[in-house]
């Protein structure tokens, strides 16, 4: 596989995940559930968003540096990178809580069905950040290749 290709995928995949929120976050009538209190909901999806920016630009950049390297990559290692990135794009860009059917009667089972909503909201999140740091391991296996290389 094509490294530019991975680059032009992770880029487009960074402009996805980049939290648009940010931009108006400034106005109290669209961050707040009654305008004037402080009972604004949205900030820690945006921060969970604009920390998996943070780490999936720093990829892309990597991406881009390893392809001033080397031409050519192992598509296995790239699509487990994105296997486990797409978990984390797809989590930022929809609700877990809206797929789940919360019309309980309950309340043991309401909060049962959030606590599921949370762990599995947990572990894709580590399945992104694993697949970053597979990623970087192997993206300096891959320079210290070319160093050794180039001495030879």
């Amino acid at each position: 596989m094509k490294i530019k290709t991975a680059f032009r995928i992770f880029l487009a995949l960074s402009l996805v995940l980049f939290p648009y929120d940010i931009i108006y976050l400034q106005s109290d009538f669209l961050s707040s559930l009654v305008p004037g209190w402080n009972t604004n909901i949205t900030t820690g999806r945006i921060t969970a968003n604009l920390i998996k920016f943070v780490f999936l630009t720093i990829s892309t950049v990597l991406y881009w540096r390893l392809s001033q390297i080397a031409k050519s990559m192992s598509l296995k290692k790239f699509m487990i990178h994105l296997g486990f990135t797409l978990t984390g794009v797809l989590l930022s860009k929809f609700s877990l809580y809206e797929i789940l059917y919360f019309n309980s009667l309950t309340a043991v089972d309401f909060v049962n069905s959030i606590t599921i909503v949370v762990v599995l909201n947990i572990l894709l999140n580590i399945l992104f950040f694993t697949g970053q740091i597979l990623f970087w391991r192997f993206y300096i296996q891959s320079k210290r290749f070319s160093n050794v290389k180039k001495l030879t």
